[in-house]
């Protein structure tokens, strides 16, 4: 019989093989990524044994992580270079981060809540990740004072990009977001590349929570 480890070994092997390759995902820092961070250390344990089925769980109220497709989906319109210097903001936990970590030089993330950080260290040092920096919301004035980033990511789903989060961006940098339109109920996954002139927007995918 099979414990749990082994477990959830088979069905990380099942996503790569089974969810992500037959999706056109296969870049392999992206397929590297996703086999090495343990989707599982980051659910509550009555949502571990769904942790890598292709669907979304959202727990807690508005805690999410997305269904394995889309989060690959997102870290490939992110094209992260091993230089990059990333920030994740409205982070409520710690996966989306861990996955970009794996490739970028250095991750910072502004949580959406001050306990956030607290929670998440020692499953970053499970899966190896010692890349990240995590702050609190009330930090997010000083680092906006101290830092210019190649990439912003917004984790989660959001009404409206955050004004300050595109004045964080070094010029040419990327920004990646999931934006909800409540106004026509749809949800696209959003990227923007700064310029001289402004930003320039794209919307990448179309997608439905429930698909």
């Amino acid at each position: 019989m099979l414990d749990s480890e082994d477990l959830f070994k088979k069905a990380k092997e099942n996503m790569i093989y089974n969810q992500l390759i037959p999706n056109g995902i296969d870049a392999d820092w992206i397929l590297n990524a996703m086999s090495s961070v343990n989707r599982d250390d980051f659910l509550p344990e009555k949502l571990k044994a769904k942790a890598y089925s292709d669907e979304h769980l959202i727990y807690q109220g508005d805690m999410a992580m997305f269904s394995p497709y889309l989060c690959s989906l997102i870290l490939s319109q992110i094209n992260l270079n091993k230089s990059d210097f990333v920030l994740c903001s409205n982070v409520d936990n710690a996966y989306m981060p861990s996955l970009i970590a794996k490739y970028a030089m250095s991750v910072v993330c502004l949580c959406k809540k001050n306990t956030v950080p607290q929670r998440c260290d020692q499953i970053l040092i499970d899966n190896e990740v010692d890349n990240v920096a995590m702050f609190g919301i009330n930090k997010k004035s000083k680092i906006k004072q101290q830092c210019k980033f190649n990439v912003v990511f917004v984790d989660g789903i959001v009404k409206k990009i955050d004004p300050e989060l595109k004045q964080m961006l070094d010029n040419n940098g990327v920004l990646v977001a999931m934006l909800y339109v409540p106004r026509t109920e749809r949800l696209f996954v959003l990227k923007g590349i700064k310029q001289e002139t402004g930003f320039k927007f794209t919307k990448v995918k179309e997608l439905r929570l429930n698909t």
